[in-house]
């Protein structure tokens, strides 16, 4: 909650409160006036006289309700409340005998038999009106608006005498006083209902709107979805739901701040407000993610079209308080009758289209297809398959290839990265980065994470008791589930004391998106690996988002240059003077460089030439198993030794 909306909330309470306190304030004066008044009515007349005046009140009463009863302003309930005080009233001056006095005034108990039976009369109109203002209250105030007058005129002919009328001017002006005091009351309860009633509709449209963009929020636009749907069978006619996913919005955040990614998503409502229809519908239904609702739309080719001059509108470049952006989206689109005609469905329908685009181009926009569920269903098993070989045995199908790390001066292997290989039954092999995604989406990265670095280290110890090179190290990927899974520190150390491995032949390799999502979480986690003697590298830079002071903040200790670098050198210059670059910036931080994807020769000798210690690629090497890679290393013992 940003502190000007906290502002406006808290003086609204404030408000709330001084209507409360006026309320509670009126209703004890008046109750303080009305006793103050019984006490002057019982010390200055006679009984007869308080009980005329009383009995005029309670009839006051009893019409003031019904008056407000009839304009709706309070429910039946407190109307048969002043109705059955006023009953009991005159069952009692009829009956009592010592209101034998009041009865022998003149013309009272002709106008109070007449009133009891009036009452009596319209009992079951009295219990069966609605609970709110009853046609029937109308013509109850034709019957009874008579009495007040006669009530009123026992008291002018009855008590004549100077005394008597000083008497009854004190009632009159204490009942006026107390009418005033009773109109305040109501005027202050008026204004706390109002204030209570406006609270509400703000609080109804909060809950259905974005605070920051004030765009409608998810529920509104599921609600509005199925009201476009049940809209469209009638009419049949056709709807789009289009997903828009903002990419490397994070990185805004990370680089300009919090503020910058702010007023981003709200540049972006404004911009979607100014491109769709008045029958369309956006909002955003949480973090960079928003939606659009189109509603009639005639074809794909339309839709289509609008989400091509959308792609162009979103990546126009933005200014900000900290700096300019030039945003991109993904937009998945999915159709109504075509690809579904439940809402939920339409939604994740256009939630896979969007994910494909985002897998295929950035800025793109693509429409779901029945390839696309094939896609989502694979994910599904693949993600159940992988949770079931975790909790029973990874060995069946999981497994580690290793890609040796070569000194490119001697040529010598001096370590090994192990990678992951799952040969699943059904699918077949299933790519590495698929089967970390997986892990990732399904909350598996943890365990899978641990049985990799496991298996890793087991390995490692049984080299260096085969092999005797007490120096030959391994490098382990380290997933970002993992790395935040929050004791990586002590399930690395209990693992080397396990296998009994030394910390420093021990290399673990991080992203730098991974490093990014939290500088001080990562700063913190580095540290502690680092005080274990463990080395950290940080993997496929250059691909990622950080800058030169990001990387100067983090204690890692090897550089990787990712392939991509590697395989474009030869193409063009500039290539080129960013590979030199990358490797210039290793050096100066005293970072080991190490140098990914090397397939040639020629690979093999430029980077050895700019300062590049040690690198990787099928020029050296597959991935290969762990036999192959103790031939290996016995291969190059028996080299050194002759």
């Amino acid at each position: 909650m940003t502190p000007g909306y906290r502002w406006i909330l808290n003086r609204k309470m404030l408000l709330l409160i001084a209507a409360i306190i006026l309320f509670t304030l009126s209703a004890a004066f008046s109750l303080y006036s009305l006793q103050k008044t019984s006490k002057l009515v019982s010390r200055s007349l006679p009984l007869t006289i308080w009980a005329v005046g009383q009995l005029e009140r309670e009839y006051a009463d009893y019409w003031l309700n019904l008056s407000l009863y009839s304009a709706g302003t309070i429910n039946r309930d407190d109307l048969i409340v002043s109705y059955e005080i006023l009953w009991n009233r005159l069952d009692i001056v009829l009956s009592s005998d010592e209101a034998i006095e009041l009865r022998e005034l003149k013309d009272t108990e002709e106008v109070i038999h007449s009133l009891f039976s009036e009452l009596k009369a319209t009992e079951d109109i009295h219990y069966n009106l609605a609970a709110y203002q009853d046609p029937a209250a109308r013509k109850l105030m034709q019957r009874f608006s008579h009495y007040q007058q006669q009530l009123h005129n026992i008291a002018l002919v009855n008590f004549m005498d100077r005394d008597q009328l000083y008497g009854l001017d004190l009632v009159s002006e204490a009942f006026r006083t107390f009418g005033l005091y009773m109109a305040g009351l109501f005027f202050s309860g008026s204004i706390l209902v109002f204030l209570l009633v406006r609270e509400g509709r703000r609080s109804q449209h909060n809950a259905l709107h974005d605070s920051l963009t004030t765009l409608p929020n998810r529920a509104h636009f599921v609600a509005h979805l199925n009201r476009v749907i049940a809209l469209a069978r009638r009419e049949n006619r056709c709807a789009a739901v289009l997903l828009i996913d903002l990419n490397d919005f994070k990185a805004v955040n990370d680089t300009l701040g919090h503020n910058a990614g702010d007023q981003l998503l709200q540049g972006i409502a404004d911009r979607l407000n100014t491109i769709t229809r008045d029958s369309d519908l956006t909002a955003r239904l949480g973090g960079d993610e928003f939606a659009i609702v189109q509603y009639p739309v005639n074809n794909r080719e339309e839709v289509a079209g609008f989400a091509s001059r959308l792609s162009a509108t979103l990546g126009q470049e933005m200014m900000l308080s900290d700096g300019r952006c030039t945003p991109s989206a993904s937009i998945g689109i999915s159709l109504y009758p075509e690809h579904s005609q439940q809402a939920q469905q339409l939604l994740i329908n256009a939630d896979m289209a969007m994910y494909q685009a985002k897998q295929q181009k950035l800025g793109s926009s693509n429409f779901y297809d029945d390839e696309l569920l094939s896609i989502q269903q694979r994910r599904k098993q693949l993600g159940h398959d992988l949770r079931s070989l975790l909790s029973t045995g990874p060995e069946s199908q999981l497994r580690l290839a290793y890609q040796p790390v070569v000194d490119l001066a001697s040529e010598q292997i001096v370590a090994t990265e192990a990678l992951l290989r799952w040969q699943h039954p059904e699918l077949g092999a299933i790519p590495p980065q698929e089967a970390i995604e997986i892990a990732e989406h399904y909350g598996l990265a943890d365990n899978l994470g641990k049985w990799i670095l496991h298996s890793a280290c087991r390995q490692l110890a049984e080299w260096h008791r085969h092999c005797g090179d007490t120096d030959f190290r391994i490098s382990v990927n380290i997933s970002p589930g993992m790395y935040r899974c929050g004791n990586l520190e002590s399930e690395i150390s209990s693992l080397l004391a396990e296998h009994n491995i030394p910390a420093s032949k021990l290399m673990l390799e991080v992203t730098e998106d991974t490093t990014m999502q939290d500088l001080g979480y990562s700063s913190r986690i580095l540290q502690k690996l680092g005080s274990l003697g463990i080395q950290v590298a940080m993997d496929d830079f250059g691909t990622g988002h950080s800058s030169l002071s990001h990387l100067s903040q983090l204690p890692v200790n090897v550089l990787k240059i990712d392939r991509s670098f590697i395989l474009a050198w030869s193409l063009r210059q500039e290539d080129l003077s960013v590979l030199r670059a990358i490797i210039q910036l290793g050096k100066t931080l005293n970072l080991v460089i190490v140098a990914e994807g090397i397939e040639t020769a020629e690979d093999k000798e430029l980077l050895r030439k700019e300062g590049c210690e040690l690198g990787q690629g099928f020029y050296f090497s597959r991935p290969v198993s762990a036999e192959q890679i103790t031939a290996l290393l016995e291969q190059q013992a028996g080299i050194l030794e002759s």
